[in-house]
């Protein structure tokens, strides 16, 4: 019976570390937008090698010269020089920031975001990475920019407009007063039960009077984009704005709010073809079986493990013990 408990406990052991490795991996940064600009560079050209390297030293640079989620870098010399930028959101842990950064590394060059682009840009949910052949760092830029609309409305938007925008606004007050970070989230009541949320946010590297002036304008967007919707932002290259009836933060629990369809500012509306993203099924499920696969043989080879040491050994001290039976019975019996 001691086999068998200890057996149990292992294979327990055993899955729930497993259970904790999945819930990790697939923990990933959903994509929300990309802006491709500029004029396209040449394949194997000394722009994109050196876009080659910039590229890893934004993905992988050490927490500790990361500044409230910013960092920045340069590669090359002129006329190929290409300057990049990181900026993860303000309510984020250090792992979170990198692990978004590296997916926005690999992804901002691939075929479906910008291949050639001497400039482009890539929003996700937690962190946005930019890169440039024009030097940009400490200007403040409110174009290009988008807005995502949440597809469903409220039940009363003239009760939860001017909520709504009070929010918003006290929202980039305590941004810019809260030094270097530029950042802030809250909520307010609205309605009888309900609660709308809000976060503003700029990068790190524009002064906070930039930040106003670039927030207060997104938010003078809001009743073009978003009048009456549950949910929208309007994101430009040094600002954006995000708000929700449920809440989206990293402190979060509740079900993620319905997705939001996207609409380009400037310069010009976006194709029909741009479509709101959606997690990729095939990619967790490719995650899982991955992690499953080597789950389901480290537990039998524990099964094989215990069943070897504790049921074979016991079968095994049963045939000595019937072999000396069988020689004592030979020894009193010759003749036999």
């Amino acid at each position: 019976m001691g086999c068998i408990n200890l057996l149990i406990f292992f294979i327990y052991l055993f899955s729930l570390s497993n259970l904790l490795i999945i819930q990790h991996t697939t923990a990933q940064p959903d994509y929300v937008y990309r802006f491709c600009l500029g004029s396209n560079y040449t394949t194997n050209s000394t722009f994109q090698k050196n876009l080659d390297i910039l590229l890893p030293s934004l993905s992988s640079a050490n927490p500790s010269i990361i500044r409230n989620g910013y960092y920045n870098a340069t590669a090359g010399r002129n006329p190929d020089t290409v300057y990049g930028s990181l900026q993860c959101r303000g309510d984020i842990s250090s792992e979170d920031c990198q692990s978004c950064a590296e997916t926005a590394a690999k992804g901002i060059t691939t075929k479906e975001r910008c291949p050639i682009s001497k400039q482009a840009i890539i929003l996700y949910d937690v962190c946005m990475l930019r890169y440039s052949d024009e030097y940009y760092f400490n200007i403040m830029q409110d174009t290009p920019g988008v807005y995502l609309a949440n597809v469903n409305n409220v039940t009363d938007p003239n009760e939860f407009n001017p909520i709504l925008g009070d929010l918003m606004r006290d929202l980039v007050s305590k941004a810019i007063s809260s030094g270097s970070l530029n950042f802030a989230t809250g909520d307010a009541r609205f309605g009888d039960f309900r609660r709308v949320y809000g976060l503003v946010q700029c990068t790190v590297d524009i002064p906070s009077s930039d930040c106003n002036r670039c927030l207060i304008g997104a938010i003078s967007d809001l009743p073009i984009c978003c009048d009456g919707k549950q949910g929208g932002r309007v994101i430009r290259p040094s600002c954006n704005l995000r708000y929700e009836i449920n809440p989206f933060v990293e402190s979060s629990v509740n079900p993620s709010p319905p997705p939001l369809s996207p609409r380009r500012v400037t310069p010009s509306p976006p194709p029909s073809s741009v479509t709101t993203p959606s997690p990729n099924p095939k990619k967790s499920s490719k995650v899982a079986i991955i992690i499953a696969i080597p789950s389901v043989i480290g537990v039998l080879s524990a099964i094989t493990f215990f069943w070897f040491f504790c049921f074979r050994g016991k079968k095994h001290k049963t045939r000595k013990l019937d072999g000396k039976q069988r020689q004592l019975k030979y020894t009193q019996n010759p003749a036999a």
